[in-house]
């Protein structure tokens, strides 16, 4: 059984390194196989097949969902709609989170923007074959909703996607694991009566949060011990969010193993205490019990009774946190151990744990898609492997019986208690590692002391607070307040540890992609040295591992460089790098929400890179899908130089990056020149005399001997024109305009890309930067078209991610995110 378990789970892993789902005729094709191996007796190989076909058919599954309710992705985005649905989200605005004595409800603010999920069952006032999760936002809500709700309203939606980038955080495979087919915003519409809750019932879990919020005392820590109570993070502050992130203590904060363990054995214990007081016969439920079965359970049967209740508690645990992911990971572990024991089967740590996977797997499929489904299962294991690898170090040295002194047994005790949390603390710290810079490309260097103070303290403090106040709360609301005083009292004694140890300079460490493959493969190592006792000579075997990522990175030849053009939605942000050193033009938009391209693009690409400042950055015009996230990237890297035309330099945008930091600044002007890195930067446009719209782009040739690239900001028809009729500082002949790859101007508006102009130019490609479905239709399709005609290869972020030219002696080659880079279908 531990065989078909594993190759499940092996078959699963598979399934995602597919670059499409298989038509569903292949997935039938290969059941078939697998009734064909069953007959043969060869039920190994049928676990493997049977794992890859129940993820692709969750993939295929979800990549159908829209048309088999007949609705295209044409018809999903090209007009607004009207749906009902189920509120799925806990409800209350983060910007106006209020923890008042006054009220049960969080008030919604008309800036708010909130965002939520919901379960579509109707749309356009048609009732849905199969319903699906939706992500929305509003702005300006003018409706209390809450989970459980069922609302009509009026929505304008896009099938779910996410930009693709290096380094950057993969917002389309976290809708995806989240199952959440479509994404849009609600509009409000003045004199309609569209959006309505039309079922006002709402959800346990709101009913526990409209009590929190009722009772609860103003304090900055209110926000965690919602998250301790209900699993719900959504209030928690980005400074909040900073300091458990440097610390490593995020794992604190979720409902998931350390809690429903830590519940289900305090109660189970503490149950067998009772017992030890209290005998079986006097309880309430031996009453109810026939003498048979009392006596089958007798006084030392109290097993029953400690686990029942202990399932009960974990189950009502489970329920506050709404049953998310991680919480349903835990209570499948705490049932299956609860259940063997009960039964008196004997079943294996290795069983056990695939056991667990397999029904998670089943129950949902998709979480293995996430980073917590990985961490939390390779943490289980590792504390396994550390109890029996250090049990020596863990065992009491002096025999203990029943001569020794209380005082010596409590001491041995304790020390047993230290011992243990020090080895487990500092073998998770350490082999937890390869997972995080996996999924993170960071590491805490407090997270060992942080963790070492901050697991037992909240464990006999806050967690146990928290849940005890919550089930005592519907009886006695102000038990329940001294109780949640209590906790914040305990979580502001180690908030103050956290925040010490958080404002270190160097408590969070950023990794670029060779430190995280270099620590990877030392940590992995280390992993099979300790745990499978291989001979430290072996380790000897990675040394040419090693030294070859080395040599792969320093021996780049000095005369290759490349460009990256970011998939930032609707705006452009690109990145020209050669010699460890690197360039932008344009650094992509900022929006009211906070979000902007410098923390979600930018940034992470440059930490992956190893990348610790920017020789320049150019700034084509002042329009914000252009320049929106300077501020951000002048605040977080060091700019040597600002360049940017002449009507940029007043604007308010200039000002407010410079504000702070001085930047070293120039104008971008036709007829000049720089040299970086051995490449010619010619700059064709503006002159001085040029008007303030898009034409005033700043458009810079990039060469070097045999390669090129034109970038062209937002010009238009009229000043492709002036580049080849009329040149103002020196004659701009064809050769001076060919390239090899051209950034087409203005997103590939109608204003722009006229046909002199791309004969003239003569790319090999023509990248496009321009958002996922935008509301312009950009590029517009006669003018793909028109690319076409001429022989240029079009490219488009918005279908292909990041795109990548690599230019070396004699070679230019491209790539993209979508299909190069990271080619899976789960993430396309």
């Amino acid at each position: 059984m531990d065989k078909w378990l594993l190759m499940f789970f092996v078959g699963a892993i598979l399934a995602l390194f597919l670059p499409i789902v298989p038509a569903l005729f292949y997935i039938v094709l290969l059941l078939a196989v697998v009734v064909a191996l069953i007959i043969a007796k060869k039920y190994i190989f049928t676990g493997l097949l049977l794992g890859c076909c129940w993820i692709l058919w969750q993939g295929f599954y979800y990549q159908n969902v829209l048309n088999a309710n007949d609705i295209t992705n044409s018809q999903l985005h090209a007009k607004s709609h009207i749906i009902e649905a189920e509120v799925l989200s806990l409800h209350s605005p983060r910007q106006s989170f209020k923890f008042s004595k006054g009220s049960s409800k969080a008030s919604a603010k008309t800036n708010d923007l909130l965002r939520f999920n919901v379960n579509v069952t109707r749309f356009d006032y048609k009732t849905l074959k199969q319903p699906f999760i939706m992500r929305l936002s509003w702005k300006n809500a003018n409706l209390l909703i809450q989970q459980g709700n069922y609302v009509t309203l009026h929505v304008r939606l896009k099938p779910a996607h996410g930009l693709a980038n290096v380094g950057s955080f993969n917002y389309q495979l976290w809708l995806r694991a989240q199952n959440i087919v479509a994404t849009g915003y609600v509009l409000n519409r003045k004199n309609q009566h569209e959006n309505t809750i039309t079922g006002d019932v709402i959800s346990f879990r709101q009913q526990q949060l409209n009590w929190l919020t009722k009772i609860l005392p103003e304090h900055s820590l209110s926000a965690v011990l919602i998250a301790l109570a209900l699993g719900e993070k959504q209030y928690i502050s980005a400074a909040q969010w900073q300091v458990l992130t440097a610390t490593g203590t995020q794992h604190l904060i979720a409902i998931s193993g350390l809690h429903l363990g830590l519940v289900a054995t305090s109660i189970y214990f503490l149950v067998l205490l009772c017992v030890k007081i209290i005998p079986l016969r006097h309880w309430p439920l031996s009453l109810l019990i026939s003498s048979q079965i009392k006596e089958y359970l007798g006084q030392h049967n109290a097993n029953f009774y400690a686990i029942a209740l202990s399932l009960l508690i974990t189950f009502i645990y489970a329920l506050l946190a709404g049953f998310a992911i991680p919480t349903l990971r835990a209570l499948f572990m705490l049932n299956l151990y609860w259940l063997a024991r009960l039964l008196a089967i004997n079943i294996s740590l290795k069983r056990w744990l695939l056991l667990v996977v397999f029904f998670v797997l089943i129950t949902a499929p998709m979480s293995i898609l996430s980073a917590s489904f990985w961490l939390s299962f390779y943490a289980v294991l590792v504390i396994f492997l550390l109890l029996w690898r250090c049990h020596f170090w863990l065992q009491t040295r002096a025999p203990v019986d029943n001569n020794t002194p209380k005082l010596q047994k409590l001491k041995q005790k304790f020390m047993m208690f230290i011992k243990g949390l020090l080895v487990l603390q500092l073998g998770l710290s350490l082999f937890l590692l390869p997972v995080t810079i996996l999924f993170y490309q960071k590491i805490s260097l407090v997270a060992f002391a942080a963790n070492l103070l901050a697991v037992p303290w909240m464990s006999f403090t806050a967690i146990p607070l928290s849940l005890f106040a919550m089930l005592i709360m519907p009886l006695s609301e102000s038990f329940a307040l001294t109780l949640f005083n209590l906790c914040l009292q305990s979580l502001d004694v180690l908030w103050q540890w956290l925040t010490f140890l958080a404002q270190q300079p160097w408590s969070l460490y950023s990794l670029s992609g060779l430190q995280s493959t270099v620590i990877i493969v030392n940590v992995s190592l280390l992993l099979m040295v300790f745990f499978l006792n291989i001979s430290w000579r072996y380790s000897f075997y990675m040394v040419p591992v090693l030294l070859a990522l080395l040599v792969n990175y320093s021996s780049n030849d000095p005369d290759d460089w490349q460009v990256n053009v970011f998939d930032v939605g609707h705006g452009l942000a690109v990145v020209i790098e050669k010699n460890h050193h690197v360039i932008l033009y344009d650094v992509g938009a900022q929006y009211p929400s906070g979000f902007n391209i410098s923390d979600a693009v930018i940034l992470p690409f440059l930490q992956q890179r190893g990348i610790k400042h920017i020789d320049k950055v150019f700034i084509s015009h002042n329009d914000n899908d252009h320049v929106g996230s300077l501020t951000t990237l002048v605040q977080k890297m060091p700019i040597d130089e600002l360049i940017y035309n002449q009507h940029f330099s007043t604007s308010r945008r200039a000002t407010s990056a410079n504000e702070s930091i001085k930047i070293p600044q120039s104008a971008c002007l036709q007829g000049q020149n720089i040299q970086w890195q051995g490449l010619n930067i010619e700059q064709l446009w503006p002159t001085s005399q040029t008007a303030e719209n898009n034409d005033d782009s700043c458009v810079i040739k990039i060469s070097d001997a045999m390669h090129s690239v034109l970038l062209t900001g937002d010009i238009s028809k009229k000043v492709e024109k002036k580049l080849l009729n009329e040149p103002l500082t020196k004659p701009l002949t064809k050769q001076s305009l060919m390239v090899n790859v051209l950034i087409a101007p203005h997103h590939g508006s109608k204003s722009s890309s006229s046909s002199a102009f791309l004969q003239a130019v003569s790319p090999q490609y023509a990248i496009f930067s321009s958002g996922y479905l935008n509301r312009w239709h950009m590029p517009v399709q006669s003018v793909v078209m028109n690319y076409r005609k001429l022989g240029i290869n079009t490219f488009n972020t918005a279908e292909n991610g990041m795109i990548n030219v690599q230019m070396s002696a004699g070679q230019l080659s491209l790539s993209t995110y979508r299909n190069d880079l990271f080619p899976y279908w789960f993430a396309n």
